[in-house]
């Protein structure tokens, strides 16, 4: 890539990768290879699923040539290897996206998973209790600081007619105390804030830690045909990506749906209270 050749050879070095990780490099390894010629050696079909021109290879026959859609029409080689990697919804669709920019796949059972995402949730209710506590009294503090801000204006408002008028002076004490007691509620509510994504943070990690466990249970008891039929890659990428895209989602979702429900509900309190 440095030296800017004329023709790129990889071979089969995308294989080992999970599906998000190898979309992203072959995207930046395009832009880098934009003018030169690319030969990719691969066992993978997502790899090499847009290449101008596919050569299918075996016990060292050339068996079929072209491209994508023109080998699932025409190459039975090719097409064993498509519904071994492809799911059908993949193959009638003739083209598979995967990674940043591709459509969302529909959750097979989606009622299920979540069922069993809260059996995986109910170990820490106790926790989640504190977590929905400190959110709730983050965002509520937080809501209730700009009406007490409100009070300091308003007290100034009001000493500044009355010393305009003569019949008074601008009261700074009980303003520096109303600021005061603005100063420790946003405190407070940062606290509250520091702590409930603290704990919820533990619980998204020890959830993560508990599935890669079970997951890596339930990889020992598979049968060696599920590992033919499934790439090193794929099995990797449940363990990892997809274990850390769901704890992150989890840690993030959660406290983000509790903030903002309090958020409106808050908001829309203060302004009936006000007018």
């Amino acid at each position: 890539i440095v030296r800017r050749p004329s023709i790129y050879l990889f071979d089969d070095s995308f294989s080992a990768l999970d599906y998000k990780t190898d979309l992203t490099l072959r995207q930046e390894l395009s832009k880098q290879t934009a003018d030169a010629t690319v030969i990719i050696v691969a066992q993978r079909i997502s790899t090499i699923l847009h290449a101008d021109n596919i050569l299918v290879l075996d016990e060292g026959k050339l068996v079929g040539s072209g491209t994508h859609e023109e080998l699932l029409a025409s190459c039975e080689t090719y097409q064993e290897i498509a519904k071994s990697q492809l799911s059908e919804a993949e193959l009638a669709g003739g083209m598979m996206r995967r990674g940043p920019g591709a459509p969302t796949e529909k959750a097979k059972n989606f009622k299920g998973t979540l069922r069993e995402l809260l059996k995986y949730m109910g170990v820490y209710k106790i926790a989640l209790l504190f977590v929905l506590i400190f959110a709730v009294g983050s965002t509520v503090f937080t809501v209730v600081g700009p009406k007490i801000l409100g009070n300091a204006t308003t007290e100034l408002f009001h000493g500044l007619m009355a010393k305009i008028s003569g019949t008074g002076s601008i009261d700074f004490d009980k303003i520096g105390k109303i600021l005061l007691g603005l100063i420790i509620l946003y405190i407070v509510s940062a606290l509250f804030g520091l702590i409930q994504g603290w704990l919820m943070t533990g619980i998204s990690q020890k959830m993560c830690r508990k599935m890669r466990r079970d997951i890596s249970e339930k990889i020992n008891r598979m049968p060696l045909g599920y590992f033919e039929s499934h790439l090193v890659g794929d099995v990797l990428s449940r363990i990892t990506n997809d274990v850390d895209t769901m704890g992150q989602s989890l840690n993030q979702s959660v406290t983000q749906l509790i903030t903002s429900l309090c958020t409106v509900i808050g908001v829309i309190a203060m302004m009936l209270t006000i007018s």
